[in-house]
């Protein structure tokens, strides 16, 4: 959060050759960009911006990392992050002998 530039609002002013008004900005928890509140998802929580996230992320997927189509499938993505770092933290565990038991 902070004041910077809102991308919706820049796009808006090079498509219309105006300058945008810039402000507050927060940053959008699926496309990782900044936006203002005039751009604040409608039927989105606070933190995720009004642009189509769906196409976004079919548009730029292969070259951006951490952005997602939904919520639904950012919260799946966190979970494998979640469900993965469990299994290397108990392998870790296991090889340091720190679970009680012969280690590797």
């Amino acid at each position: 959060m902070g004041y910077d530039k809102c991308h919706v609002c820049e796009s808006m002013s090079e498509n219309m050759k105006r300058p945008n008004g810039g402000g507050y900005v927060l940053t959008c928890c699926l496309c990782n960009r900044e936006y203002c509140q005039t751009h604040k998802g409608n039927h989105e929580p606070d933190d995720v911006c009004e642009i189509n996230h769906k196409t976004y992320y079919r548009n730029h997927v292969a070259r951006i990392k951490g952005i997602f189509p939904t919520l639904e499938s950012k919260e799946e993505a966190m979970e494998l992050d979640r469900e993965k770092n469990s299994k290397v933290q108990n392998r870790s565990q296991y090889i340091n002998g720190e679970d009680g038991q012969k280690g590797c």
